[in-house]
């Protein structure tokens, strides 16, 4: 699974079946996180190598 967390509310959940890979969290983030983000908020991850990539920066940036 992965959501994002905003004021104690679960958002852009999303549950698949195999292991997370950089594939599925940029279409991930492209998809589905990007549609429910706002321009004022903060994305925070963890330091996984795939969390580190400039297209996810990108996409985030873009909101």
């Amino acid at each position: 699974m992965i959501a994002g967390l905003c004021n104690n509310q679960i958002i852009a959940p999303v549950i698949f079946e195999e292991n997370c890979n950089k594939a599925i969290f940029t279409t991930y983030v492209e998809t589905i996180l990007t549609k429910e983000l706002r321009p004022e908020q903060i994305v925070i991850m963890d330091n996984i190598n795939f969390h580190k990539n400039t297209i996810i920066k990108v996409l985030i940036e873009s909101v």
